[in-house]
């Protein structure tokens, strides 16, 4: 396979590193609950208290100024939409800048951790979640933290909207039953909620402070400064954290959606981090002095979503003999090489590994075989005439669209083009169409504008029912996803079943069983669901950024343990 377009301009970017640098010189498991009282994890862990160190710009500094770090982010895709309250997202998600405590964290190795709430148990009389909440807690406004805080973000917040749906709760979900304990309860059963509770949409922000009117005030380890549109966001040092304070003043992140863009500002030192670093560049930053490459551990998935339930022109792929075809025309070692350099792994998960544990073989998926996507085809009624190289079917040629696609096209690599070619040789004409931001994606997706959907989506939560849930159609008000690649309404109501199961389990090995088993329609019965990749998340700093451990899922990074010592 040849790789073009974006590829090439990844090589030409990393060749100018390459010329400037000579010039200058395991897998997650799910997080352990049960029905009854659960014993609490232990208590969180803070980061030691340290002062400020020397600056990590490149130029000298006076000692005593303030520390600022540079972070070269990805797209900016905060949303502030008056018609979903749950999209309300600046500063919390999917860039998460540590301006929001949540009740709970989730650890590299995809366990929950205290944070705001330092216990909780399910009372099983009730179907209630108990949350006993830390003490001497502020908000930056100076308000104290209380169980009315939590209550507030459930009525306002957290019920509405998509959120609502996975956490299962209304607006009248939760009550305090005194300043610091918080009950809630979901309007379905839901023994996974803490595990939901620890995704960063999630944070809590100070009672009566508005999103739409530019204020957020949280109670974490830096404070709101200052966020603008598709540039930047800044957060400085909260002096009165409950926990560790942090070792630098500033982190502002800058939005760098390109690729290239982000490592040629690295090696420039015009920021100290930078997310998402191409795996074709790897290797040239490597070998780099004063730079450091961090990956992390296979948190991510990349897959198609293939359109159940388009209208005219988006129709072909309700045949599922056109969907099984895909799967067996895609070959995943081509987009390993080409795509990801090696940092990833063949997948058909839809998830990582360890997350299903020992029910991740339920999953059968596909193989490399052209031919018998050939056949399958053929079977269906899609022939080539003498000559041609695209199928057609009573005068119409078997062409699709191709949306790529989420989180943001560069992010997914060259997938698609590679994708192109490989179709093309069973006879499909794939019609690319590469989305410029989060919002015309999800204008596409809600409006089922595509025949297949190209994503790149984060384990973000320790629940094994997470990610799967997306295509859950039994809510009042089912998603985007769902409307459009659920497959229960149409002939596999046990799909819905599955997720039902699983977040009713009473283990985690039981919710990972109906997981599997729910991966498994997806991709194994009714074809909606093709996996191709599990993706390992890279970083890269300069050499004077000490302390950064980078979690695996983008949104659970932690900000306040990095210290910059030149």
């Amino acid at each position: 396979m040849r790789p073009t377009g974006r590829f090439f301009t990844v090589i030409l970017a990393t060749m100018t590193l390459w010329i400037l640098a000579c010039g200058g010189a395991q897998q997650p498991d799910a997080a352990p609950q049960s029905a009854g009282p659960v014993s609490t994890a232990p208590a969180a862990t803070a980061a030691p208290q340290a002062q400020a160190q020397p600056t990590p710009v490149p130029t000298a500094v006076m000692q005593g100024e303030p520390v600022e770090l540079r972070v070269g982010a990805v797209a900016d895709t905060y949303r502030n939409d008056e018609n979903d309250m749950s999209r309300l997202n600046i500063g919390l998600y999917p860039l998460n800048v540590n301006i929001f405590d949540q009740l709970v964290l989730v650890n590299h190795d995809f366990q929950l951790e205290p944070m705001l709430a330092e216990s909780w148990e399910y009372r099983r009389d009730t179907g209630s979640w108990r949350f006993h909440l830390r003490e001497d807690v502020a908000f930056h406004d100076g308000q104290p933290f209380t169980a009315q805080a939590v209550v507030e973000m459930v009525a306002t917040y957290w019920s509405q909207g998509a959120g609502g749906n996975r956490l299962r709760i209304d607006a009248s979900s939760a009550a305090a039953v005194d300043e610091l304990t918080v009950d809630i309860t979901p309007v379905k059963p839901h023994l996974r909620l803490p595990e939901e509770l620890a995704h960063s949409a999630y944070g809590i922000r100070a009672p009566g402070a508005n999103p739409l009117d530019g204020v957020h005030i949280g109670s974490g380890p830096f404070q709101y400064v200052e966020y603008v549109k598709d540039d930047h966001i800044a957060a400085g040092k909260n002096t009165e954290y409950w926990g560790a304070v942090p070792r630098v003043d500033r982190i502002e992140f800058r939005f760098m959606p390109d690729p290239n863009t982000r490592i040629l500002a690295l090696q420039a030192g015009d920021v100290d981090v930078i997310f998402d670093v191409p795996p074709e560049a790897t290797s040239l930053l490597e070998g780099l002095d004063d730079i450091q490459v961090l990956p992390t551990g296979v948190s991510a998935s990349q897959y198609i979503m293939v359109l159940l339930t388009g209208e005219e022109p988006y129709v072909l792929t309700q045949d599922i003999m056109v969907r099984e075809a895909l799967g067996y025309a895609i070959d995943r070692e081509a987009i390993l090489e080409v795509s990801f350099d090696g940092y990833a792994e063949a997948s058909q998960l839809f998830s990582p590994p360890g997350v299903l544990g020992e029910y991740a073989d339920r999953i059968v998926g596909y193989e490399y075989d052209p031919d018998r996507a050939r056949s399958l085809l053929t079977e269906a009624g899609w022939t080539a005439p003498d000559g041609a190289d695209i199928r057609e079917k009573a005068g119409q040629p078997l062409t699709l669209e191709f949306i790529n696609g989420f989180p943001a096209g560069p992010e997914n690599g060259q997938t698609a083009e590679i994708i192109q070619a490989q179709l093309r040789e069973v006879g499909i004409d794939l019609k690319v169409t590469n989305v410029p931001d989060n919002a015309t994606y999800s204008s596409l997706l809600k409006d089922k504008q595509g025949d297949l959907f190209l994503e790149i989506g984060n384990q973000n939560s320790p629940s094994a029912c997470f990610l799967a849930s997306l295509f859950y159609s039994r809510y009042e008000t089912p998603g985007s996803y769902a409307r459009g690649f659920g497959p229960g309404p149409l002939g596999w109501p046990h799909y819905d079943d599955a997720i039902d199961a699983c977040n009713g389990a009473l283990t985690t090995g039981e919710a990972a069983m109906h997981r599997a088993e729910a991966i498994g329609i997806l991709v194994d019965e009714s074809r909606s669901l093709i996996p191709l990749v599990g993706i390992t998340r890279i970083y890269a700093a300069r050499d004077h950024v000490q302390d950064f451990d980078p979690h695996p899922v983008r949104l659970h990074v932690r900000w306040d343990s990095l210290s910059a010592d030149r």
